[in-house]
């Protein structure tokens, strides 16, 4: 499975739930994820998405 189809998974998951799951960019900080997760019972979570056999980078 594509990295964008676990990240549209999770999306799809997440509002399932009641929640929100926004996506973090900045091209200018290293080690950021990939999205955030707002449930709807107060917990967050920042998720980094990686398809199977890809290796995590430096920051991760």
């Amino acid at each position: 499975m594509l990295e964008k189809e676990i990240e549209k998974s999770l999306v799809k998951r997440v509002k399932g739930l009641g929640g929100i799951c926004l996506k973090l960019v900045s091209p200018s900080m290293d080690g950021l994820p990939d999205r955030m997760v707002f449930l709807s019972d107060g917990k967050f979570a920042f998720v980094e998405l990686k398809a199977k056999g890809k290796s995590q980078g430096l920051y991760r």
